[in-house]
């Protein structure tokens, strides 16, 4: 007998990520965080928090949402809060290495009011009501006060990238969409709400671990976390789709 084989193909779905050469993530998955960027009113700790003390947020985020890496909240805090104290030390040096201090004497005049006194004016032309006093404030040079606004917004920046990166390994972990850039442009300018967001998703994922578990639910059928690819990470390149083993079957003819 005589056959003609055929052949079947067959796919599968093998991650919901793909890397890059470069290691960059083009595709984190197809969730969404559980709640909204502009919904920090549906949880008023974290809103707090991530107002008032957002390093201490974004600490906390990074000890819940990876635990296996074995640092504290207090380290990433330090990590997050470090690029502005730099920041604020050196222009305190600048500030104390050029600045120099300049005073004005002031009076107050019955028809003019509060009157500048200086070198031009005649002392004896003023009806003095409620006294003279003198003003003294710092001084810089120009080159200094335009270096401070850029170095807090170069400080902003680089603590923008490194919250960006970790939110960007937190949605890989749990299959979120999105991108690295828009997570550095959400911390950029919003980045209280940005925190907030995913500290409400981790709680999140954490309630869903919680609940399976006390219901008895077997590990294997609850939906896992997925390791976080690329940034530093070693793994496996992985693609959309990858095919399986093709059965083979043959047409027999008598």
């Amino acid at each position: 007998a005589t056959g003609c084989p055929l052949h079947i193909p067959s796919f599968r779905s093998s991650r919901h990520t793909m890397q890059r050469d470069d290691g960059r993530l083009l595709e984190e998955g197809t969730k969404q965080f559980s709640s909204g960027i502009c919904a920090c009113c549906s949880d008023a700790d974290s809103c707090c928090l991530s107002c008032w003390c957002p390093c201490v947020q974004f600490g906390q985020n990074q000890e819940r949402a990876f635990r296996s890496q074995h640092r504290t909240c207090c380290r990433w805090a330090m990590l997050w809060v470090t690029p502005l104290v730099v920041v604020w030390m050196l222009n305190t040096l600048l500030e104390l290495a050029t600045g120099r201090h300049q005073c004005k004497f002031f009076c107050h005049d019955e028809k003019q009011g509060l009157v500048e006194v200086d070198s031009s004016v005649d002392l004896s032309s003023l009806e003095v009501t409620k006294g003279c006093f003198e003003q003294c404030y710092p001084v810089f040079p120009r080159w200094v006060e335009a270096f401070e606004p850029f170095a807090w917004i170069v400080g902003c920046i680089v603590v923008a990238v490194l919250a960006g990166r970790r939110r960007a390994l937190l949605r890989a972990q749990h299959r979120i969409r999105g991108s690295l850039e828009a997570d550095i442009v959400g911390h950029c300018f919003c980045g209280c709400c940005s925190l907030a967001q995913e500290a409400r998703h981790i709680a999140h994922e954490e309630l869903v671990a919680r609940q399976a578990e006390q219901n008895g639910v077997p590990i294997g059928s609850v939906a896992q976390p997925m390791p976080p690819v690329g940034y530093g990470v070693e793994s496996a390149t992985p693609t959309l789709a990858q095919p399986v083993a093709q059965p083979v079957y043959s047409l027999a003819q008598p």
